[in-house]
């Protein structure tokens, strides 16, 4: 083989990376077109819109600390105390259980654990 001049081996190596870029390039208009993917790779459908979590999170997390203090103080939040609260949470739980085992999808085994 021939020797190549320092000059041609550069002008090679920009030729390479020119035809590379254009071929990522034209690849990623293809992926956009048939697919609909983001240079991430992630689909638009994909992306979830923001959730109310965090602030559902922090309403439950202030109502839980508004019924312990006023379970420690003996206060009353518009007629209805904590053990009123603890009452409805306990009946609750108790019907769930109820309609749990009356469906069958609670054993009685499992409710004695």
């Amino acid at each position: 083989m021939e020797q190549l001049s320092v000059e041609k081996k550069l002008q090679l190596i920009n030729q390479v990376r020119a035809r590379y870029d254009r071929d990522q390039n034209d690849l990623w208009d293809r992926e956009q077109i048939l697919y609909g993917k983001t240079s991430a790779g992630v689909d638009a459908q994909d992306r979830q819109e923001p959730s109310a979590f965090g602030l559902r999170l922090a309403a439950a997390l202030l109502a839980f600390l508004l019924v312990l203090f006023m379970d420690q103080n003996g206060k009353t939040l518009f007629g209805v105390s904590s053990e009123a609260v603890f009452d409805s949470i306990a009946r609750d739980s108790l019907l769930d259980a109820k309609e749990s085992l009356s469906q069958g999808t609670l054993s009685y085994e499992e409710e004695k654990e």
